[in-house]
C-alpha cells in the first residue's frame, strides 16, 4: 500500500495478542508499505494520499481503490484511510472514508473499485503496482449488477 510519509498505526488488543510493530510481517519500504502475513493476528493502517491497496498472490493480483485522502478531513482510527488486518485464516484489506455525521434521511456513499489482474508482482515492482492502483479512479458497476 502506498505510504504518504505518515507514521503507520499498529493496533493492540487487551484480550488477544496482536503482532507488534516490530513483527516481520510489517515492512516499511519508504514510499510504500509491504505486509507479508506470517500467521500472526495483527492490524495496521496509515493515511495514503493514493487510497489503494493490493493483494499479490502467486496466481493473480487484487487491487482495491478507495477515495483519495481528503486534505484536512478527519479520518477514523487515528487518521487512517487504508488498513490491513491479518490472522491465520485470512487477510482483510479496507479503505475508509472521512468521519461524517448523518442526520435521519441522509445517506453517504463510500465507493471502492475492485480489480483482479492475471499478473503477479514482486514487492520490488512497486512502481508498476502504483501506476495500476492509480489507473482509472472512475468505477463502473459490473455487467448485470443492479442498484
Amino acid at each position: 500500500m502506498p505510504n504518504s510519509g505518515c507514521k503507520a498505526r499498529f493496533w493492540t488488543h487487551p484480550s488477544e495478542h496482536y503482532a507488534e510493530a516490530s513483527s516481520a510481517q510489517w515492512r516499511d519500504a519508504g514510499d510504500h508499505f509491504v505486509v507479508e502475513p506470517n500467521g500472526q493476528k495483527g492490524k495496521m493502517g496509515l493515511a495514503s494520499e493514493r487510497g489503494w491497496l493490493a493483494l499479490v498472490r502467486p496466481d493473480a493480483t487484487f487491487i482495491i481503490r478507495g477515495p483519495a485522502l481528503l486534505p484536512g478531513a478527519a479520518y477514523p482510527d487515528g487518521g487512517c484511510n487504508v488498513e490491513v488486518y491479518t490472522c491465520p485464516g485470512y487477510l482483510e484489506l479496507e479503505t475508509l472514508g472521512p468521519l461524517s455525521t448523518l442526520l435521519p434521511g441522509q445517506e453517504l456513499c463510500h465507493l471502492e473499485c475492485w480489480q483482479v489482474l492475471p499478473e503477479t508482482f514482486a514487492p520490488s515492482e512497486w512502481r508498476t503496482l502504483d501506476r495500476l492502483g492509480q489507473k482509472s479512479r472512475a468505477c463502473r458497476p459490473a455487467a448485470g449488477a443492479g442498484a
